[in-house]
């Protein structure tokens, strides 16, 4: 999977991947799983492969499952956000960085079929520094027809780092959470 031209590395068996969202490290398929995920086994999402093709984008396969349906056969929105979330902020992580999510913009097409083969693509955008922008798009897989598009901004971090901010953040929630169950106390 690895193209040098792009400056792509194969998934590292461990590395940066574990310790993002990741806790399994990419199958043979590109699939690797977030802590629920693994739980299951499987990814919710509907994601069954995901590579890196000679221009430098990510493209998935995957079929949304009949436990995201929304109206009557159709994907809910929601599901598709969390669709590009996955697959378009896989591109940094491709090329061994570790970027979260900013913002992400999704344009609603066509509704989404459920149960059907569909085709994800991400590509950068562009890069300034820290700052990756990246655009996506979601097909029907047998006929091409595009049903959304998205663009977003992801900025690198050191996941570590990153990890260790967003629990010591937690605990400052949790700490102001029972100063406010005391009676008498409130939190400055």
């Amino acid at each position: 999977m690895a193209d040098d031209r792009w400056g792509f590395l194969s998934p590292p068996g461990g590395g940066i991947w574990l310790g993002t969202d990741f806790q399994i490290a990419p199958d043979e398929h590109g699939i690797a799983l977030c802590g629920a995920c693994r739980r299951l086994g499987l990814c919710r999402l509907g994601i069954t492969s995901k590579e890196v093709d000679g221009d430098g984008r990510v493209r998935a396969t995957l079929q949304s499952p009949d436990s995201v349906e929304g109206a009557p056969g159709v994907a809910h929105g929601g599901w598709t956000a969390g669709v590009f979330n996955e697959i378009m902020g896989h591109l940094p992580l491709w090329r061994d960085v570790v970027a979260m999510t900013v913002s992400l913009q999704i344009e609603y097409v066509r509704p989404v079929p459920i149960k059907r083969a569909l085709l994800g693509y991400a590509n950068v955008v562009d890069q300034d520094g820290e700052k990756w922008r990246i655009s996506g798009e979601l097909q029907l897989a047998s006929t091409a027809e595009v049903l959304a598009r998205a663009e977003g901004v992801w900025i690198e971090r050191e996941a570590v780092e990153h990890l260790d901010e967003t629990r010591a953040w937690l605990r400052e929630q949790d700490a102001l959470e029972t100063l406010r169950l005391l009676p008498g106390l409130e939190p400055d």
